[in-house]
């Protein structure tokens, strides 16, 4: 998972908005169980991601932070839409308790998040911010602790203690890696305030209305860049883009919220290292970039932080019988 991904929250979901008339049993309850298809999708949407940071940075060789973060988001936020109005023959209604719930996850998972992002990724490494992706899980369950009072156990703390470590290690190299840092914090702080919305509507809905809302706040930036500094974009720009636009956002993302209706977070989580494993390497091919000693101790201690979080309660419910 990377900052090109705002994730889902840990907690269960509510159920669908539904007509009087609906019946509730047609509702799907999440399968603790991933299905061959399941694990192919899985597979296939976080390589793509993996991938996401290079894009991104050969995209910002010609956009600015700003412009970068709203043609990603429109358009896909618009086909999206149109989608989800096709899809459920019109579009629901948002709930007036819903506003603010959608202005923030807009605010904080879009505008925000990647912002501070592309603006940290113009100054450090493709493969070091694929490094820094991997550290999302923890900062979900740490924002799952303080706003959700969900509870964790000694190896869950154990594990994100070393996790933190890890990107301290990373982040603390460069400005450009502390800033994308933040940005994921902001990221996953911005799932937590929204988990409600994907369980009570539609998910294409609430996915492109995410990133209608993203696209919003950033539309007066992305002008004020625009006049400031015309884009130009290379042939390379624009193959970023379009990657950034319809695999990453429109293709992959609309995978992850399809299936969150299916199956518990905790299980697709699961899927998320794969990003860290190979996103470096496309730094390394593609950008050339190196990896120095601490990177790679830092995305060890990560990944090691995140095992141990994962498999802390199986070791904890097996000891106790």
């Amino acid at each position: 998972m990377s900052a090109d991904f705002t994730p889902p929250p840990l907690s269960s979901l509510t159920p669908p908005l539904q007509s009087e008339t609906e019946d509730r049993s047609t509702l799907d309850v999440p399968s603790l169980h991933p299905t061959p298809l399941l694990i192919f999708e899985m597979i296939i949407i976080n390589l793509l991601w993996a991938g996401a940071s290079v894009a991104a940075k050969a995209a910002l060789t010609s956009f600015g932070a700003f412009s970068l973060a709203f043609w990603r988001f429109f358009p896909a936020g618009l086909i999206l839409m149109l989608y989800a109005g096709v899809s459920q023959k019109g579009l629901p209604k948002v709930e007036r308790r819903d506003i603010l719930g959608f202005l923030s996850v807009g605010f904080f998972g879009i505008f925000l998040t990647y912002s501070l992002y592309y603006t940290g990724l113009k100054t450090t490494k493709a493969s070091d911010a694929s490094l820094l992706n991997a550290c999302e899980p923890l900062l979900i369950s740490l924002f799952a602790v303080l706003f959700l009072k969900e509870r964790m156990t000694r190896g869950q703390w154990i594990g994100m203690i070393v996790g933190i470590i890890g990107v301290g290690l990373i982040a603390g190299q460069a400005t450009g890696s502390l800033i994308a840092l933040v940005g994921l914090a902001i990221e996953c702080g911005g799932s937590i305030v929204g988990k409600h919305l994907v369980g009570r509507y539609p998910w294409a809905f609430t996915l492109g209305m995410e990133l209608l809302i993203g696209s919003a706040f950033l539309a007066p930036f992305a002008l004020w860049e625009t006049l400031h500094h015309p884009v130009l974009p290379t042939l390379g720009a624009m193959g970023g883009l379009l990657y950034l636009s319809f695999a990453c956002t429109v293709f992959c993302f609309g995978v992850w919220y399809r299936n969150l209706t299916k199956f518990p977070v905790s299980l697709l989580a699961v899927f998320i290292l794969l990003q860290p494993m190979f996103g470096p390497f496309a730094g390394v091919y593609f950008n050339h970039d190196t990896l120095s000693p601490r990177s790679l101790w830092g995305g060890l201690l990560i990944a090691f932080g995140i095992a141990v979080s994962l498999f802390a309660p199986t070791f904890a419910k097996r000891k106790g019988g």
